[in-house]
């Protein structure tokens, strides 16, 4: 499909899932949840199997800023459908999904085309602070050795590494950079 065909479609469904999931919250599709005395964010998404403890996509639908200033009574929408994550590297967009349409884009820097294949992932390891393995000719450029620590200039992982799973290959993953 056209590019600007699947922006167009991509932008349309955000627009329809705002209204189903914030807007206009549609029962078949969201549950309405108190938090409890003492409870955090953590605690809270644990009470729902579909999350899994990750509690992002609650903060995502109710547009929370600060983990810190949730309270006791407070309501929270919380969606009872799947979500995922997918990358379209023509767009350059990493579009999160609700029932595997779009919710929300954000632009993204994708890997050299023949070498970041088109295949199905799972996020395997969450690494937050991430040490980086450089390239073996990267690193005789660099006269540097592996692994190249956290805080290093020179590591562009960013604040956070996702690693993916899948047949296709391994060293994959969604990163931030140190920019």
């Amino acid at each position: 499909t056209d590019d600007a065909v699947r922006a167009d479609l991509a932008a349309r469904a955000i627009e329809l899932n705002q209204k189903l999931l914030v807007t206009n919250p549609d029962g078949r599709d969201v549950e309405i949840a108190e938090i409890k005395q003492g409870e955090s964010l953590f605690a809270f998404a644990k009470r729902f199997r579909q999350f899994n403890g990750e509690y992002g996509v609650i903060k995502l639908v109710n547009n929370i800023k600060n983990d810190g200033a949730i309270r006791a009574g407070t309501k929270f929408r919380v969606p009872k459908g799947t979500w995922s994550i997918v990358v379209d590297k023509s767009l350059f967009t990493l579009w999160i999904c609700y029932e595997g349409a779009p919710y929300r884009g954000y632009k993204v820097c994708v890997g050299v085309e023949d070498k970041t294949p088109a295949a199905k992932w799972t996020i395997g390891t969450k690494n937050p602070k991430p040490t980086w393995y450089a390239p073996a000719d990267w690193l005789e450029k660099e006269k540097m050795r592996n692994p190249i620590a956290y805080g290093n200039p020179k590591n562009p992982l960013g604040e956070y590494w996702l690693g993916l799973d899948s047949n296709a290959g391994n060293g994959f993953g969604i990163h931030g950079t140190n920019a």
